[in-house]
């Protein structure tokens, strides 16, 4: 059965902060991998090219004063592994236990007001080998 659910500003806010404390509790950094092609349902076996991957600074991110999660992507950047647009990533804890999938653009490709991408990798051109920046924005809970 589906029902419909409405969440309050501050239960988002404590939901986003739960899931940052849980990433922060493992030694390991939490990870981003994003990927080209179609978005497999939440969880489900990745699909389509690795773009790139970045490992998250600790603490992992922050929750705003809106109480969305911003990710603490490092300034270091990414290599990239497939040169194909970016459509979508993936957040694991350091134990690489699935997360959140979110939608991810390229900087080039003009971002949809409606639905925005939590993370934008900055590329002129995505080349294999080449070293990109990822930004992250704010995985917000909605409802």
């Amino acid at each position: 059965m589906t029902t419909s659910t409405h969440v309050s500003a501050v239960a988002a806010a404590a939901a986003m902060q739960g899931v940052l404390n849980a990433l922060a509790a493992h030694a390991s950094p939490a990870r981003v991998d994003v990927f080209g092609g179609v978005q497999p349902a939440p969880g489900a076996a990745g699909a389509g090219p690795l773009v790139c991957a970045t490992v998250l600074q600790q603490p992992p991110g922050a929750v705003d004063v809106d109480g969305g999660l911003v990710l603490a992507v490092p300034s270091s950047g990414a290599i990239v592994f497939a040169a194909v647009t970016p459509t979508w990533a993936r957040l694991f804890d350091g134990a690489g236990a699935w997360y959140l999938d979110f939608k991810a653009r390229v900087s080039t490709t003009p971002d949809d007001p409606d639905d925005p991408a939590v993370l934008v990798v900055v590329a002129p051109v995505l080349e294999v080998g080449a070293l990109v920046r990822i930004v992250a924005g704010s995985v917000v809970v909605t409802g």
